[in-house]
């Protein structure tokens, strides 16, 4: 009996190599957010407080678990013949803008009512100040697409 070789880049068929592909792109993805975090002293908005409650040794750690990560997807990534992504900051900041835009849209007054009825008066206190973000938000968009 003939034995047959396995061939890694060989044994996925399209669709298969472009799921696997985006499996370890948004992996890689997450691993560059906790990589931010864990070396940073944390954010504190107006809304939103981040405390880096990690240890320097857990920190420590956690950047070595990463790097390992990052190795094993790469050798994959060759190993599978994965597509690799590229792509632009500003492509990835106006896709962040659009969302943001959406959601801002979808909290005006009139949205609002699916959560139960609106008080008096709310529309024209809050909506010119969500419009007041949108506009800041079209700016920035503006601002990226300019040659």
């Amino acid at each position: 009996m003939e034995k047959t070789t396995f061939n890694s880049s060989e044994s996925l068929n399209g669709y298969q190599r472009r799921g696997l592909s985006a499996t370890f792109r948004t992996l890689e993805e997450m691993m560059q957010e906790i990589e931010t975090l864990i070396n940073s002293d944390g954010y504190k908005g107006s809304l939103l407080e981040i405390d880096n409650d990690s240890s320097p040794e857990a920190r420590e750690k956690i950047a070595e678990n990463i790097q390992l990560i990052r190795e094993k997807v790469s050798r994959l990534s060759k190993q599978f013949s994965l597509e690799m992504k590229q792509t632009k900051s500003s492509s990835r900041i106006l896709a962040d803008l659009a969302y943001c835009w959406e959601i801002l849209e979808g909290s005006k007054a009139k949205k609002l009512r699916g959560y139960g009825e609106v008080a008096e008066g709310l529309e024209e206190v809050l909506d010119p100040q969500i419009d007041t973000i949108i506009g800041i938000i079209t700016e920035t968009e503006n601002i990226l697409r300019r040659p």
